[in-house]
């Protein structure tokens, strides 16, 4: 088994007609009110980066963008029904990264903001980074760790009386030390963790610790009992990866006594494409993790998920449980 490849060609329902404009000129009039008005348009900028994206009213839209970017040079519109543009947009965006073309893009797109550096504002005053190179990253430095509350004390003292706590505590940490730009000053406002969160319980089943990057789950650990016995379980999300990356991931997963055809998954979560999870028993993620492809999978992943905007769970980060996991990391 290997991670699937994906298809970049260009989509041949995609006819473009390509505008070049000129200074001043209005982007919406670079496009007849006769034609329709429904498509997937590509702008190109004057610093090599592009963007794609679709509408039902194209005019109105470039109007906008025209107002948001001053620095448009040329527009290029296909029409499509309306029914398919979600599967060509994303079709578009694929081709258009297959082509190395940056893209100002933050949401479908595999690598959000381009493939430079995006430095973005954690809280007033203070930005750092996000590069998509995991050895450029930012270090661990600890410094004054922020006070958790009685409340976030009081959950996290419950999830360290669990079995397995050691297991979960090592490995998540490794992810943060390594798979986590600057990981001290992007908490809470990029990336998050919550101790026992109510998040996605079932009956038999619930969660003992969720990290997550901007809006995406990157691990989550649950508790499962069926009957007397009691399993738990890590799932790992990371990018997919084609060879000889797959490879070295799937012959760790097989070295850990797993079949790659049951353990690894490729769940769609929209907004992020090329997103595979790996589910192995809690005792084993540690060995996981320490797989350099692995990490380097992860790191896309955290990046990618970063580059889209602020964590919206930052009022479920748990500080206590974020302080004893940056203190494991840094030693």
């Amino acid at each position: 088994m290997t991670f699937e490849d994906r298809a970049v060609a260009a989509p041949p329902e995609l006819r473009f007609t390509e505008h070049v404009i000129e200074d001043g000129a209005s982007l919406a009039l670079m496009l007849p009110a006769s034609e329709s008005r429904t498509g997937i348009y590509w702008l190109d900028f004057a610093d090599g980066y592009s963007y794609v994206g679709q509408s039902v009213a194209v005019r109105s839209r470039l109007a906008t963008h025209r107002r948001r970017w001053a620095d448009a040079v040329r527009v290029k519109f296909a029409p499509c029904a309306a029914e398919d543009l979600d599967r060509l947009e994303v079709a578009a965006i694929r081709h258009a990264e297959s082509l190395r073309v940056n893209l100002r893009n933050k949401l479908l797109t595999g690598r959000p903001g381009g493939g430079q550096d995006t430095i973005v504002e954690v809280r007033e005053g203070v930005s750092l980074a996000l590069p998509w190179d995991r050895a450029r990253r930012g270090g661990l430095e600890i410094g004054t760790l922020p006070t958790p509350t009685e409340a976030e004390q009081a959950r996290f003292a419950r999830l360290q009386q669990r079995t397995g706590w050691e297991h979960l505590a090592a490995a998540t940490s490794v992810l943060i030390r390594e798979a986590v730009p600057a990981p001290t000053l992007s908490q809470r406002a990029l990336w998050t963790v919550s101790a026992l969160p109510s998040t996605g319980q079932t009956e038999g089943s619930h969660r003992m610790l969720t990290l997550s990057a901007g809006r995406l789950e990157i691990l989550r650990v649950h508790e499962v009992t069926g009957g007397a016995a009691v399993e738990r379980w890590a799932w790992l999300n990371l990018t997919e990866e084609r060879e000889p990356e797959a490879n070295r991931i799937l012959e760790r997963i097989i070295a850990l006594g797993y079949d790659p055809n049951e353990a690894v998954t490729f769940p769609d979560y929209g907004s992020i494409a090329d997103v595979a999870a790996v589910g192995v028993e809690l005792r084993d993620l540690p060995a996981l993790v320490r797989e350099q492809t692995v990490l380097d999978a992860v790191y896309r992943l955290v990046v990618t998920a970063m580059r889209q905007g602020s964590a919206p769970l930052g009022r479920h980060h748990n500080q206590a449980l974020a302080n004893e996991l940056l203190l494991r990391a840094s030693r």
